[in-house]
């Protein structure tokens, strides 16, 4: 499992997407958070990439065309 942040996704564009939607965000209006706030906690969300999924151990592949 990776997080948003390591993807690449702390860049001028992205932060110019989190700004414009930000406040609609329920998870960051619930909490009341700002904009830093709320970037920082979109950044530290988890996000299962087909990657990590691949790479997990304790999966058991019973079929993919996804290449190893």
């Amino acid at each position: 499992m990776q997080k948003v942040g390591d993807l690449h996704a702390d860049n001028v564009l992205v932060t110019q997407l989190i700004r414009k939607r930000w406040q609609s965000y329920a998870p960051c209006t619930e909490k009341g958070l700002d904009f830093d706030q709320c970037r920082a906690a979109i950044l530290a969300q988890p996000l299962i990439t087909p990657a990590s999924i691949a790479r997990d151990a304790r999966l058991r592949p019973v079929y993919s065309n996804y290449p190893m």
